[in-house]
């Protein structure tokens, strides 16, 4: 899927999210602790949907990290790989009862995955970052 078809279908879906919960874009912004032009540039498609942004938009919202990756094109199945069984990753978080080594639990399997797709997962806004590169985001 190319940057333009992650970004219409991402925007395409935070409309409805939006509209389901009688949010506008500020009420967004601030639930999700993002600036409000931070989200304006996402919303017109200047740049793409970071991991840190996108991580605080699934917050807000209270919906699946995983699907707000895959919706803004982060994360593809395909660098998972067929040996990984997110079910079966889901299914042994369940089993963490204490919710700081949860929070760890999938903090490194976050790690791993954008290890695994050769991006830094600290990048903020625009497309993520590729490791060697100094093209972190400066609107922040």
């Amino acid at each position: 899927m190319s940057k333009t078809q992650n970004l219409t279908e991402f925007h395409a879906w935070l409309v409805r999210e939006l509209n389901k919960r009688s949010w506008s874009r500020q009420t967004l912004s601030e639930r999700a602790g993002v600036y409000p032009s931070v989200i304006a540039k996402i919303w017109n498609g200047e740049v793409g949907l970071g991991p840190d942004v996108a991580r605080k938009i699934a917050a807000a919202l209270s919906v699946s990290q995983v699907q707000v990756f895959r919706l803004a094109g982060l994360i593809d199945e395909d660098v998972l790989g067929d040996e990984v069984d997110l079910g079966e990753i889901r299914r042994g978080l369940a089993q963490i009862t204490d919710p700081g080594d949860r929070e760890r639990v999938l903090s490194m399997v976050a790690a791993a995955i954008w290890a695994a797709a050769g991006v830094r997962g600290d990048a903020v806004v625009g497309q993520p970052v590729k490791p060697g590169t100094d093209d972190t985001p400066k609107d922040m």
